[in-house]
């Protein structure tokens, strides 16, 4: 099938840019503010009717051969099913049990423990379902030009891979991670359709594992560094006080030990996911680099620096603005969407028809249960 794709191609025919970001800021923010007064007056209820209001300015804004996206789903359809999923799961098998085992704490710790263990367990195991019922109930919910898309793959079939991976990453010390993000990543294009039209993309780890053994290392120095910090801070500290024990130092030097142990772990954790993106821009170009759909082809070439510098700017809006600049950073994500995904033979596209397929019903129930939300 590949190598039909291929020659479907005219061979000299130009990749060009497929997105267009018309987002404005200003927009971005009477929506946000908005939003943020809502869920206020309602004690966050209004969150469900707030997601709806981003998704349709976000899609609508992002435009392809000149048309914009749009999003169909409401907020009643996510509010449902988040009452239905609270029912169903949340009640029975989250806070009655957390109710019953912590009545239990004093009397029989070792049936609260067990119970706490098996509550963890049993959500573990639904955070990948949770994940991928948001992308089906998404692309259900998504059209361009009158034209659906869908997420077609069985809700069992990324189960069992994210679960499998899942548990190896420990056991391998995080170095399956990339096979991992391949074969999650895989199932889920592979599974998506555009009307008539399937998604496929053709990926292999082992392109992927120099750039990861690269922000690997960069990842174990990073936290390296932090316990080192973390190490000299309370030599200085035994040094100055020989004689006491952290209990009787006092309360500014208690202080400055917190200091200490706060930024050396933020610290480590910051530039260890500042690490981690040499990885992913890599893999980002990679996969989109590896999509096509019917004859049209696509192509990311995204740099480890521009990607650095753009995640870091985005931190420190964030940071500075305490997270009221997240309209700048929706803006941001867009423009950089548009600049660096490009496409060759995107009158493929113009030829698709619209066949029908089965949509559900309500909403993103288990993902906004357990807090699992696209975006």
């Amino acid at each position: 099938m590949r190598d039909q794709v291929i020659e479907n191609l005219e061979p000299n025919e130009s990749f060009v840019s497929v997105f267009e970001s018309e987002a404005k800021v200003g927009e971005l923010y009477k929506i946000f503010f908005a939003n943020l007064i809502f869920s206020i007056l309602t004690l966050g209820v209004f969150r469900f009717w707030a997601r709806t209001r981003n998704r349709r300015y976000i899609f609508s804004h992002m435009k392809m051969l000149d048309d914009g996206f749009e999003y169909t789903g409401t907020g009643g359809e996510l509010f449902k099913g988040f009452l239905f999923v609270f029912g169903l799961i949340i009640l029975p098998f989250g806070i009655l049990p957390a109710y019953y085992s912590n009545s239990l704490m004093m009397t029989d710790p070792e049936t609260a423990q067990m119970i706490q263990g098996m509550q963890v367990l049993f959500f573990a195991a639904l955070f990948p379902v949770a994940i991928f019922r948001a992308y089906k109930y998404l692309f259900s919910r998504v059209h361009w030009r009158g034209i659906h898309f869908a997420q077609v793959g069985a809700t069992f079939g990324y189960w069992w891979r994210w679960i499998s991976f899942s548990l190896l990453v420990p056991l391998t010390l995080g170095l399956i991670l990339p096979l991992r993000h391949v074969v999650l990543s895989r199932y889920l294009v592979n599974h998506a359709r555009f009307g008539n039209q399937s998604f496929e993309m053709d990926v292999s780890a082992k392109k992927l594992y120099p750039a990861f053994l690269l922000s690997y290392v960069l990842a174990v120095v990073s936290v390296g560094g932090a316990g080192l910090f973390i190490k000299l801070g309370f030599d200085e500290i035994s040094t100055r006080f020989p004689s006491q024990n952290s209990g009787e130092l006092p309360p500014e030097m208690q202080m400055i030990i917190a200091a200490v142990v706060v930024v050396g772990i933020l610290g480590g954790m910051i530039l260890a996911g500042f690490s981690m993106s040499v990885y992913y821009a890599k893999s980002i170009s990679y996969f989109v680099s590896a999509t096509r759909l019917n004859g049209c082809h696509f192509r990311a070439n995204i740099k480890a620096t521009r990607f650095v510098a753009f995640l870091v700017i985005n931190f420190l809006i964030s940071l500075v603005t305490f997270g009221m600049g997240y309209p700048f950073i929706v803006k941001r994500y867009m423009t950089f969407i548009a600049k660096y995904v490009e496409a060759q033979g995107l009158q493929s596209i113009e030829e698709t028809i619209q066949i029908d397929r089965d949509e559900l019903k309500t909403g993103e129930g288990l993902a906004d249960a357990l807090d699992v939300g696209v975006f």
